[in-house]
């Protein structure tokens, strides 16, 4: 990541890869020097390794979410310590060690923190949510002007590939700073 994220927008994408948002997302990003951050479900790469190839070779991140989309304190540690395992080795068969660790809905337990230090996992959250799971236009996703370090979306996000174009429009920032990585676009739920 870049030393300094001022004046940045990190577009962050959740519980993909999606066969179709996700590919959606990536023709809205290709051709800019834009680049994203995907927190996949391992479970769901498994499922869409073409999709998960694109991603890679696209130039974007992947990240961890998890294997299976469940809310940490509504199980106990050793089913999360079971599911990080698990995906962590799913991702790696792709050749991917993620750094960063969104947990689904941002839920975290007392031992959320103890198990990503075990992982070397960097817990991360986000700033705005964009509400795209509600099905709400590109132009009221932006209408705020809220934006902070880093923006979600999800996957069954139906109108994300417009918001990023415009997300694009509404913040041009220098080409220095797009080619520093400042701009991210992580995954779509």
């Amino acid at each position: 990541m870049a030393p300094s994220l001022a004046g940045s927008v990190e577009l962050t994408f959740d519980d993909g890869p999606d066969p179709v948002w996700t590919p959606a997302v990536l023709a809205a990003l290709c051709g800019s020097a834009l680049r994203a951050t995907f927190f996949v479900i391992a479970s769901r790469a498994a499922e869409h390794p073409q999709v998960v190839a694109a991603i890679r070779s696209g130039g974007h991140a992947i990240e961890l979410h998890c294997h299976e989309h469940v809310r940490h304190t509504e199980v106990d540690r050793k089913a999360i310590e079971s599911d990080t395992r698990r995906a962590l080795t799913t991702l790696a068969e792709f050749g991917i060690t993620p750094r960063r660790w969104r947990t689904p809905w941002g839920d975290q337990a007392p031992w959320t923190e103890e198990i990503a230090a075990a992982h070397d996992l960097e817990l991360c959250g986000w700033d705005v949510d964009t509400h795209d799971w509600r099905g709400d236009a590109a132009e009221a996703m932006l209408a705020s002007g809220k934006f902070g370090h880093e923006l979600i979306a999800h996957r069954d996000a139906t109108n994300a590939p417009v918001a990023i174009v415009r997300v694009e429009q509404l913040y041009p920032f220098p080409e220095a700073e797009v080619g520093a990585a400042l701009l991210r676009y992580p995954n779509v739920r």
